[in-house]
């Protein structure tokens, strides 16, 4: 029986020691030299027995992952235990000691590889608690053995004391006596710009944003000002505080500079640069991050729609592909690829993967995915078997009580001609107050009849609207029923592309036709990707009603709309079926007259009684006849 014991322990033993090898190899790179390595960094145990120096070993190997961030190739965090580490796909380690030597306290450390793969294990000697020297001459020794092209990052600490009160913060759990740690910090070194940046962000967190900015314009006045990491972490924070999408851009580029193996400043970087409709860069940026910290596969999602932005839509879909192998069981990467579809124009493509998606699961965004397979069904030309799958995600919506129902039924009536029926649904809901969909039946009617030049009835119902918002999609689509019902335009706002839409919108409705062409070419340019299908729908739209189909045919280009989802789900009528008329004018400039009639046919036979400020109904009429 002990021997049976013993064959189990030793059984046991393997199948653990396997596992952990397993483990720490599906994360690790191929060799040192080639991939990403993802250092992690654990808090150093204190072996003095004086817990007055449990400081010591929370701030050296937080001093080390500040410093060795700016090595390429390498993304580098922090962990509690190197259980976590692993389980954050770490492929080196850095643990050890702080324990009292016989000239004072001696830092012990080892580097490791992967479970019994030893890079280094020393110690640095004594006089840890005078300066940072320790802290750099352990980055230092971290450096060389990680093997990589770049430099350490300059620590911007000296002296024991600002050491000291940063190990003290880190070590703090209340954000409070943390934030005075670091102001202790800051007046011990005034040079610190690690100190600084962390003043800043928890003065920020704790006092809110206009002390927050008091703090850092004074920073910008010192006249030896904060450079490195700590002076475009700080720029960046100013930057967001102030909501500037240009200056936070510039201070992300500047960053990820410096940390090029960063995920939290490579991300950052790419959503930026999307928003700024440079999408091949941020393509870019996502597959750099992706490398860097692979266990975040909806990184490629964001690789896919930059790219299909851009144009790449088989780069986009190859991405999303990735993206599927990485989350099999997942709906989201064939939501995706669908969207990616339907840009290209793609639709029976899409249609194939928005329903894979359903079906693999039901619920996934509320069952949107059959919509969408309703709508590209519908593009290609199909409205029967488009409305049987509409029919079947309006019912899913209601058996599973979603509130607004019976409003998405009536904004699709709208949308296939059923204009009556869908005006009669809107008045009902909207005259009942109190009712989830009231406030947002309101708003629609009110942008109906603002087409339609019924103004003073539109701002009467987008006041009633107002009145009843009580979330913050129904506050919104009030707000956008009554700047486009006012008899002004509404002002334009720095830094909100939105305010460049409601001004375009504006416009259009009141036939201010020369000027509405110019705002709907700026809000385009100053509208992110996805908010700027909107804006290149209504140019190509607006450049017709002026006569000039060369110029919609090339703004309206190879690609189809992906609309942001408040645009889809108030501003839809403006874009629907209105781009079939735009379709058959490219096509018609192309000299493709069978094409060219195939889209203005189906755009009128969804036109219905709907108002047609532009002129649309009568050139595909006028086209039809020739």
């Amino acid at each position: 029986m002990s021997f049976r014991r013993g064959l189990w322990a030793v059984a046991l033993l393997i199948v653990a020691v396997v596992s952990g090898w397993l483990l720490w190899q599906r994360t690790r790179p191929v060799s040192e030299g080639s991939g990403y390595l993802r250092f992690a960094a654990i808090p150093f145990a204190n072996l003095t027995g004086d817990p007055d120096l449990d400081w010591a070993g929370a701030v050296l190997p937080a001093a080390v992952i500040r410093q060795v961030q700016g090595l390429s190739g390498v993304h580098v965090f922090g962990a509690a235990n190197a259980n976590q580490a692993v389980a954050l796909g770490a492929t080196h380690l850095l643990e050890g000691y702080v324990a009292a030597g016989r000239g004072g306290v001696e830092v012990h450390y080892v580097l490791t590889a992967g479970p019994g793969r030893t890079l280094e294990r020393s110690r640095l000697g004594s006089g840890l608690t005078a300066d940072a020297d320790g802290a750099v001459e352990l980055a230092s020794r971290v450096r060389s053995r990680l093997a990589r092209n770049g430099g350490l990052l300059p620590l911007e600490l000296s002296g024991g004391a600002a050491l000291r009160h940063a190990g003290f913060a880190l070590l703090e759990t209340d954000q409070r006596a943390r934030r005075d740690h670091w102001r202790e910090a800051v007046e011990a070194d005034p040079a610190c710009g690690w100190c600084w940046e962390e003043l800043a962000a928890h003065t920020l967190r704790l006092e809110g944003r206009e002390a927050g900015l008091a703090l850092l314009t004074g920073l910008r006045g010192r006249a030896i000002p904060i450079a490195g990491l700590a002076g475009r972490r700080l720029r960046l924070l100013e930057a967001n505080i102030a909501n500037k999408a240009d200056e936070r851009l510039a201070a992300l580029e500047a960053l990820s500079e410096l940390t090029p193996g960063d995920p939290g400043a490579l991300i950052p970087l790419a959503e930026a640069l999307t928003s700024a409709q440079r999408c091949l860069e941020a393509a870019s940026v996502y597959e750099r991050a992706y490398q860097a910290e692979p266990g975040r596969s909806e990184v490629l999602n964001s690789l896919g729609y930059a790219l299909a932005w851009a144009g790449r839509f088989d780069e986009a879909l190859a991405a999303l592909q990735r993206y599927e192998q990485a989350e099999p069981e997942s709906a989201n990467p064939r939501d995706s690829m669908g969207e990616v579809l339907m840009m290209a124009g793609r639709f029976t493509e899409a249609e194939e993967a928005f329903l894979a998606s359903y079906e693999l699961d039901p619920r996934f965004n509320g069952g949107a995915a059959l919509q969408k397979a309703a709508l590209v069904r519908w593009l290609n030309g199909d409205a029967r078997q488009s409305g049987v799958l509409l029919e079947r995600y309006l019912k899913q919506r209601a058996a599973e009580g979603d509130p607004f129902a019976a409003l998405r039924r009536a904004r699709w009536q709208y949308v296939f001609g059923q204009t009556a029926e869908a005006l009669a649904n809107l008045r009902q809901m909207a005259s009942r107050p109190g009712a989830p969909a009231s406030s947002l039946a309101a708003s629609s009617l009110s942008l109906y009849l603002s087409q339609a030049g019924r103004l003073e009835e539109a701002a009467q119902l987008a006041a009633a609207a107002r009145q009843q918002a009580r979330d913050p999609l129904s506050l919104y689509a009030a707000n956008v029923a009554s700047a486009v019902s006012a008899s002004e335009p509404a002002p334009r706002v720095d830094n909100d592309p939105n305010s460049r839409i409601l001004q375009a919108l504006w416009l259009t409705f009141h036939k201010e036709m020369s000027a509405a062409e110019t705002a709907w070419r700026e809000a385009m340019a100053a509208a992110t990707p996805l908010n700027a299908a909107l804006a290149r729908e209504m140019l190509a739209q607006v450049q017709l009603a002026r006569g000039d189909a060369p110029a919609a045919a090339e703004t309206a280009g190879r690609a189809w709309p992906l609309l942001a989802h408040d645009h889809a789900f108030l501003l839809d009528f403006l874009v629907y079926p209105n781009l079939l008329c735009v379709r058959g004018a490219a096509a018609a400039e192309e000299r493709q007259s069978d094409k060219a009639r195939r889209y203005y046919d189906q755009f009128l036979r969804f036109t219905g009684s709907r108002p047609d400020p532009l002129g649309l109904v009568e050139r595909a009429r006028a086209a039809t006849r020739l």
